[in-house]
């Protein structure tokens, strides 16, 4: 689409070419950090507003004169399945083209095929239109993973051109303007308020409107309104409608009809794309302008538009115990069934079999559900069957409010059944992971006035807290080594002035039994083999001078004292020590 006029400025004089500086190839697009950055499904909008020195080249990299017929091709992400789209070419241009504000759009539905390395690539090239075979004029590949996070972008991107005789050279630039639209799985409800001016379908008395709602597969109709004519209040009635992984790409298809007894006539219809009402969760109220086949007026419609998103419940299978036997010969094959009911789309998933599992099978195995007004899931453990339907081994419904709240479960839970006779029966346990992330500030479940509903002010993500335990628990140990002493660096250093590496290497080193403490035979073992002659008694004196608890062999945190003083001969450095050798001159 075009705009005859621009919210974009206006191109900027030339200027000296950065790419001097990169001797005639222009410089890389600034790199962005995208390590932290969550790429997730939505709409790219892709601007392109001018072109700046975009001229041809030969093969030895020089210009060519004459005027050329630009158009853009790009391409988003790396593989086979990376989208790519072109633009219409600008007849006539000059080196400075203006492409009149022309929008590609990408719908970017899983952005994970499209990674490569981390980053999520586009490459822009621009070509000549020629009537026979179109002439490469340059090309710019950047990561746009950022644009995801920030949401919009405009800049001038540096061209290249790569000749067969000199290599790489400045092919000019080109100003592009992107815009991306997140979106969510979810809920989207529209209220039918009223209608105004509607086109009249009945040439006697009064028309019986009502509303109908198409998006993908799904269509909704409201309740007509009898003798409702030409300015119908609907009722304010409420159409839900779900949003799931693919069809938030389609245009929404508004019609509103006059029922008959036949068939009922179309008094107007519009469509119109739902991604603008993705990205925030506020009620709004629009008017919607309905035209006729032939494209004339047919009135307006009011409606509200509010979008419940839907957060995400990972469900893990661990294992079963247990459980009660079906088969009468050999070993059955148990799964899991999980169902989750909802007003507007219900869920069902199964894990794989866990063939001769028996009575304690194992799956590992995790499955992910889109969660906005569910608020408990079923669990069925089955029994598969080569003949015959499968059979129940036990069944049993887990609330979901407290996962709400908290963040996850995670637990054995107790499978049972019900005799003919309507006794409850036992038939063994299984052990269940739940865990629940939603958008900020939204409560769970959703649509539940009659519930209580929790959103993430309590809640836990359970993998950051284990995550956290350990390193708390890693720190914990970490201080209670150092207190020990039991701590390991590298070689033993020589300095004047030790620091802590080599206090505990030197420690490490004479602690030849490995027990944290220093004893005398140590000590001695060490002397000795450093050449030294010495007695016990040295040995004893020397142990009682550091040994400041008086238990006959030196610590770390006493060593580590010694090797810290300044002046440990001086007497008060250890006064045990100094009470210890007058005691017996004092004779009491």
């Amino acid at each position: 689409t075009s705009s005859s006029t621009s919210s974009f400025p206006p191109p900027p004089p030339p200027r000296d070419d950065d790419a001097d500086a990169f001797g005639g190839i222009p410089p890389p697009p600034p790199k962005v950090d995208t390590s932290e950055m969550n790429i997730v499904p939505g709409r790219l909008t892709v601007t392109v507003l001018h072109g700046r020195d975009v001229t041809r080249h030969d093969d030895k990299g020089q210009v060519k004169p004459g005027k050329v017929d630009p158009y853009l091709k790009m391409q988003v992400g790396a593989g086979k399945k990376a989208p790519k789209k072109k633009t219409n070419p600008v007849k006539n241009s000059g080196p400075n083209p203006d492409f009149q504000e022309v929008q590609i759009v990408f719908d970017i539905v899983d952005p994970d095929p499209l990674l490569e390395n981390g980053k999520l690539n586009m490459e822009v090239a621009i070509w000549d239109d020629n009537t026979f075979s179109d002439d490469l004029l340059g090309t710019v590949t950047f990561d746009i993973a950022h644009i995801f996070n920030d949401r919009e972008y405009t800049d001038w991107l540096k061209l290249s051109f790569k000749t067969p005789a000199h290599g790489v050279v400045a092919a000019g630039e080109v100003q592009l303007s992107f815009y991306f639209e997140p979106v969510m799985r979810g809920v989207l409800m529209f209220t039918c308020f009223e209608g105004k001016q509607l086109t009249s379908m009945e040439m006697f008395g009064k028309q019986d409107p009502y509303c109908q709602f198409t998006l993908g597969d799904q269509v909704v109709r409201s309740s007509t309104i009898e003798k409702g004519g030409r300015n119908p209040y609907f009722g304010e009635e409420e159409i839900e409608l779900w949003v799931d992984a693919v069809n938030w790409q389609e245009d929404l298809i508004f019609r509103c009809f006059d029922e008959d007894l036949t068939s009922d006539d179309l008094i107007g219809s519009c469509k119109f794309s739902i991604i603008p009402y993705l990205q925030d969760f506020e009620a709004k109220e629009i008017w919607v302008t309905l035209t006729q086949k032939n494209g004339k007026p047919a009135g307006e419609v009011r409606l509200g538009v509010q979008f419940f998103p839907a957060g995400k419940l990972e469900v893990t299978a661990v294992a079963g115990r247990g459980l009660a036997e079906t088969d009468l010969i050999g070993r059955q094959d148990p799964y899991i069934v999980f169902t989750l009911d909802g007003e507007v789309r219900s869920f069902r998933q199964q894990t794989r079999v866990d063939t001769d599992g028996g009575t304690a099978p194992k799956w590992d195995e995790k499955l992910e559900f889109d969660i906005v007004d569910h608020h408990e899931i079923q669990i069925d453990v089955m029994d598969s069957d080569t003949v015959g339907d499968d059979d129940l081994i036990g069944r049993t419904t887990v609330s979901l409010l407290p996962v709400f709240k908290k963040g996850w479960q995670d637990g054995w839970v107790e499978i049972a059944t019900r005799s003919k006779w309507g006794r409850v029966e036992k038939r063994g346990e299984v052990h269940i992971i739940l865990d629940f992330v939603g958008p900020p500030g939204v409560p769970y479940p959703q649509r539940r006035e009659d519930m209580t509903s929790f959103d993430d002010s309590e809640r836990e993500v359970r993998a950051a807290k284990l995550a956290a335990a350990k390193r708390a628990d890693a720190e914990q140990m970490a201080e209670e080594e150092r207190r020990r002493g039991v701590k390991v660096s590298g070689a033993l250093g020589v300095s004047d002035e030790f620091g802590d590496k080599e206090i505990e290497d030197a420690f490490r080193f004479i602690d030849l039994d490995k027990n944290l403490f220093i004893g005398a035979a140590e000590i001695r073992h060490v002397l000795i083999c450093m050449g030294e002659l010495i007695t016990d008694e040295e040995v004893d004196e020397m142990i009682a001078m550091v040994d400041l608890d008086g238990d006959g062999q030196v610590s770390y945190e006493e060593f580590y004292k010694l090797a810290k003083d300044p002046d440990p001969s001086r007497p008060d450095f250890n006064p045990r020590a100094v009470k210890t050798a007058k005691a017996p001159g004092d004779g009491g």
